[in-house]
C-alpha cells in the first residue's frame, strides 16, 4: 500500500510520483488542497510570502496593475488611493478614484 497525502493549501505538484509538494511562489497561491498547479493574485491584491493561501488587498495609498505580484508599490506623489483594491495609478487610468 502507498501513502499518499494531498498537498496543503500553499503548495502544489505539478507532475505525479513527486515525493513533496512545492510552494507557491510569492503573487500566488491555491484555493483548494491537492492542487497541480498555483494561481496568481489578481490585479489590486498581492502575495509576499512563497506558499500564500490567499491574497491580500493592497493596503491604501498602494496599487498593483499586473497579476502575480508580490507586492503594491506605492502610489505617486501627489496621488492617493481611498480604496485598498487598487489596481492602477491615474496616469494610466480613466478611473480617477484610483491612485
Amino acid at each position: 500500500a502507498t501513502d499518499q497525502t494531498p498537498c496543503p493549501l500553499g503548495t502544489y505538484a505539478s507532475t505525479k510520483a513527486q515525493s513533496e509538494c512545492d510552494n507557491c511562489s510569492p503573487g500566488f497561491f491555491t484555493e483548494s488542497v491537492q492542487s497541480e498547479t498555483c494561481t496568481p493574485c489578481d490585479a489590486g491584491t498581492f502575495a509576499s510570502e512563497p506558499g500564500s493561501r490567499s491574497c491580500d488587498l493592497c493596503p491604501f495609498g498602494r496599487f498593483q496593475a499586473s497579476v502575480g505580484m508580490q507586492d503594491c508599490p506605492p502610489c505617486p506623489a501627489g496621488m492617493y488611493s481611498a480604496t485598498r483594491d487598487a489596481t492602477t495609478d491615474i496616469l494610466t487610468s480613466v478611473n480617477r478614484d484610483r491612485c
